[in-house]
């Protein structure tokens, strides 16, 4: 169901210019959400996103979806299965992206006794070798264990995680239950990429060999980390042999980064000592997934929130950067209409540039009030209260706002720069 418009190769990080959406909140549970998506789908559409990042898929333990029971079972408090459907086709050629949750699962009525699927080999029957097989299926030290439990598995592969039972990605049963449930999202709900929850919990190669078996448009771990070389080496270790990783990741380290450099009005924070962007967009670029907010991040969640009054800042930012930029549903649906319109024409400079993941960046200021670049040497932003211009004649103002300014210039070699979109 997907014409794989975000895919780049074996490293599944996706088109180099694709901008994402991430389609919910923490609240969006309390809506009919799929129906709005497909209400909504015209303007997103319009809005020149490629993806967009759905919420868990699956039935779970509680509202959000990050506690799943039964795999299969679709109908769920964002929507039916059907809608989910009808949501993804409206969306097209925009893909879908689901968020996947397999470092942990509940079970149906108590602690493990997993269903729909169950990790007990194909065509068992018997109840009792079934519940022997989800044994298997938790890791060995799981919190279960202390309350009564005999979890049978290996040692966990990652960080524990108090909240369901953690999985044993060893156990093979388990890998084929992962693949299935994913190769059915694929081929019967539409999804064409995957998100990878709580990523710190399970060895980083199995999302790679879950993606060689799977073949998603994009894969995006949820490897939270305030530096840019421990989500690199996250990266890494999804590849053989811990080289040519087999996923993106999503850049906190760049959003600490521009959030520290906002909160304390120092944007020298912004580019390190060898003048490299400061965040994996200087380290990896090409793997990395940009964005200020999240369902994490949101007030009605953990309460740590990108700055209200520069949110088109940090957008501005973004959008001239390397990386995939990742907009925040309730940024562009929910403030006020000025705001999507300016992250609206974020994004049609980004495309009309030909920014893309690994596009050259020139810092050419990085003061306490100032940041200032040139984005392969054709488009200049700053950013911060301080007064800049960029170098040279030729640049024409393309926008500006509150504490930020974009200007752009054909670009060597191309037509970029003279109107259009790419």
């Amino acid at each position: 169901m997907s014409d794989n418009h975000f895919h780049s190769g074996k490293d599944y990080a996706g088109r180099p210019e694709g901008v994402l959406l991430q389609g919910f909140h923490w609240r969006s549970h309390e809506h009919s959400w799929y129906r709005i998506i497909k209400e909504l789908s015209p303007v997103i559409r319009e809005g020149g996103f490629e993806a967009v990042w759905f919420p868990p898929p699956a039935v779970s333990a509680d509202p959000h979806g990050y506690l799943p029971t039964e795999w299969y079972n679709a109908d769920s408090r964002y929507g039916s299965r059907e809608e989910l459907i009808d949501a993804i086709r409206s969306l097209h050629p925009a893909e879908a992206i689901a968020d996947i949750v397999v470092n942990h699962r509940c079970g149906l009525h108590d602690w493990a006794d997993f269903h729909n699927p169950d990790f007990a080999p194909e065509g068992t029957t018997d109840p009792s070798d079934i519940a022997e097989a989800n044994r298997k299926a938790v890791v060995s030290e799981d919190e279960w264990k202390k309350n009564g439990g005999r979890p049978a598995g290996q040692a966990d592969s990652g960080e524990q995680f108090d909240g369901g039972r953690d999985l044993d990605h060893h156990n093979p049963h388990v890998q084929t239950a992962v693949v299935g449930w994913l190769r059915w999202l694929k081929e019967e709900i539409g999804f064409a990429g995957w998100r990878w929850d709580y990523a710190r919990g399970f060895d980083p190669a199995f999302v790679g060999q879950y993606n060689e078996a799977t073949g998603p448009s994009v894969s995006i771990g949820e490897y939270t980390g305030s530096e840019p070389r421990e989500i690199a080496d996250w990266i890494e270790g999804t590849g053989r042999g811990g080289k040519n990783g087999r996923s993106s990741a999503f850049d906190f380290s760049t959003r600490g980064f521009l959030k520290r450099a906002v909160e304390e009005k120092n944007f020298a924070l912004l580019k390190t000592v060898d003048g490299k962007p400061a965040g994996l967009i200087g380290l990896l670029p090409g793997l990395a997934v940009t964005f200020l907010d999240s369902h994490d991040t949101e007030p009605a969640n953990h309460d740590d929130p990108f700055p209200t009054e520069h949110v088109l800042m940090g957008y501005a930012y973004l959008m001239t950067h390397p990386g995939r930029p990742c907009v925040f549903w309730p940024h562009y649906f929910d403030w006020e209409e000025p705001v999507r319109q300016t992250i609206g024409r974020l994004i049609e400079i980004r495309k009309r540039m030909g920014i893309g993941a690994a596009s050259a960046v020139n810092i050419l200021a990085g003061a306490e009030d100032l940041y200032a670049a040139v984005i392969d040497e054709a488009t200049a932003v700053k950013i911060g209260p301080g007064a800049w211009n960029p170098p040279e004649e030729g640049w024409e103002a393309a926008l500006d706002g509150p504490d930020f300014a974009i200007w752009t210039r054909p670009r060597p070699g191309s037509q970029a720069g003279k109107g259009g979109r790419l």
